[in-house]
């Protein structure tokens, strides 16, 4: 058996991006690094990469590298509570490198807003994405106007998508409000688009978010697909009726017409059982007085293969109300995608979970926030089953401190615990900090994100996030995944089948 090491692929990688002279110079470097290892706590250099592997139908994989020149990269070495930082440098070329980091010792790696404990010398941060790296953002003007006929009698309820998965269109909807119709909407009844314009830039006065221009010339297909209302016993769902593919070279300011006939492609059933009182009862472990809000239901195609969380179309959507209990929906559902688009199901049960917030005066108020609960699973011969294969984290605490529904005082560096979930065997752990606001809309994410491998139980909150005097709360996401990754991929994607993810919330803090 020949064995291939993982570290030496990896470095051979980055002397490829950053130039350096040839394969054997790449095989001496890591050599001598792994024979430094032994000298347990030198100093040494941290080499990664941040490439998005690109998925282009077909099964192609290209790779982009993510310009970090002006991103922030550190390490940070915990050493009795307090932290070392070791400042690295970024580059254009999608590898970054930071000295002096003690060898054999864990440490918080962060690139940007993203935190990854690791005693990896070697390092890979790179995520998937949909389509060719090369797909151009519209700009103001852009849009796509359809004449096209074969619809079935449009109703109130129906949505419009478009699918051009190697343009990174993976789901473009015109009922989802990311970019209603901009003008000559069908009415109830109607046959047929009739000048029926796609919005495809940016505008926040009409709410639309850019989408990449669609280029027959790189190859793209495009897809319009209606979708329409069913009936399924009680329940009435969305299901997609009838699709065009043609091909469109769209040009950038204009509008670029669209001709053609949608037809009705094959129909076949989707037994979906469904259990939703399992999903509706792990509330409690969200987060004391957590009350479910219902569920959204969607059988997808996937352009990007298993790699389901890029963007997909819907063949089928429903939206239950809260309180139900497990049922199993047979889904009529048409597919006018290739057959080598795997069909999946997906659940996202949302829930409103209060927190303490902070009032204009600065004491405390009860506030709501959402929460969402996501699952997938892939289509097996006309059948799925969607149900819970993880819970949230249980006995959730900060330096030691129980949930509580005061704000706790604490320091820069709180140490965040909690016990595994009582059901189900995680991937990795992601804990998400929110800093909560006295004015609206309350609460910002995105402040940091901390990523841990499975084993972990608790971590210290490193230095230079949490600012003194601010309020902040910490979720805690479990995330169970299928996606084999080596040990020097440090980053989690959800991958089915049983992929899910779910959060417990601590309280709030407030930082003296």
């Amino acid at each position: 058996m020949t064995t291939i090491n993982s570290r030496a692929v990896v470095l051979v990688a980055l002397c490829a991006a950053s130039g350096c002279a040839d394969t054997d110079e790449a095989t001496s470097l890591q050599s001598s690094d792994e024979a430094a290892v032994a000298e347990h706590g030198a100093p040494g250099v941290i080499r990664g990469t941040d490439f998005n592997r690109h998925r282009l139908t077909g099964g192609r994989v290209e790779l982009k590298p993510v310009d970090l020149h002006s991103t922030p990269i550190e390490a940070q070495v915990e050493r009795d509570g307090d932290f070392d930082v070791h400042p690295g440098t970024g580059n254009a070329d999608g590898t970054f490198e930071i000295a002096g980091v003690p060898r054999g010792l864990k440490y918080w790696l962060r690139v940007g807003t993203n935190w990854y404990l690791t005693r990896e010398r070697v390092v890979d941060v790179g995520i998937d994405a949909l389509g060719r790296p090369d797909a151009i953002g519209a700009t103001a003007g852009t849009s796509l106007v359809f004449d096209v006929d074969g619809l079935t009698p449009v109703t109130s309820g129906d949505d419009f998508q478009i699918e051009a998965p190697d343009a990174q269109i993976g789901f473009y909807s015109t009922a989802s409000l990311s970019n209603p119709i901009a003008a000559n909407a069908p009415n109830p009844g109607d046959t047929s688009l009739d000048g029926t314009v796609f919005p495809f830039a940016a505008d926040a006065a009409a709410g639309t978010i850019q989408f990449p221009l669609i280029q027959a010339s790189r190859g793209d297909r495009l897809t319009l697909a209606q979708l329409t209302t069913l009936q399924a016993g009680s329940v009435t769902y969305q299901s997609l009726s009838r699709a065009l593919t043609t091909s469109v070279e769209m040009t950038q300011g204009a509008a670029t017409t669209v001709h053609g006939t949608l037809t009705a492609p094959p129909s076949a059933l989707v037994h979906l059982d469904y259990r939703q009182a399992a999903y509706e009862a792990l509330a409690d472990g969200i987060h004391p007085g957590t009350v479910p809000g219902g569920p959204t239901i969607f059988v997808d195609a996937s352009p990007g293969g298993r790699r389901v969380n890029l963007g997909t179309p819907d063949l089928a959507v429903v939206v239950l109300p809260p309180g139900g209990d497990t049922q199993v929906l047979p889904l009529s559902v048409r597919n006018p995608y290739p057959a080598s688009w795997p069909l999946f199901a997906s659940t996202g049960t949302t829930f409103q979970v209060p927190f303490v917030g902070v009032a204009e005066d600065g004491s405390p108020i009860v506030r709501q926030t959402a929460s969402s609960m996501a699952a997938w699973e892939f289509v097996d011969r006309g059948h799925v089953t969607l149900a819970p294969v993880i819970s949230p984290v249980r006995d959730l605490s900060i330096d030691g401190k129980p949930a509580t529904d005061q704000i706790l005082p604490s320091t820069a560096t709180p140490l965040v615990t909690w016990e595994r979930p009582r059901h189900g065997s995680p991937a990795a752990y992601v804990v998400r900090i929110v800093h909560v606001l006295p004015q609206a809309p309350f609460r910002q994410g995105g402040i940091a994100r901390l990523v841990v491998t499975p084993d972990i139980h608790s971590v210290r909150i490193p230095a230079g996030v949490l600012l003194p005097g601010e309020h902040y709360y910490f979720t805690v996401l479990t995330v169970a995944s299928s996606e084999p990754r080596s040990r020097e991929q440090l980053d989690i994607m959800l991958v089915p089948p049983r992929a899910q993810f779910i959060d417990a919330f601590s309280s709030t803090i407030r930082v003296e």
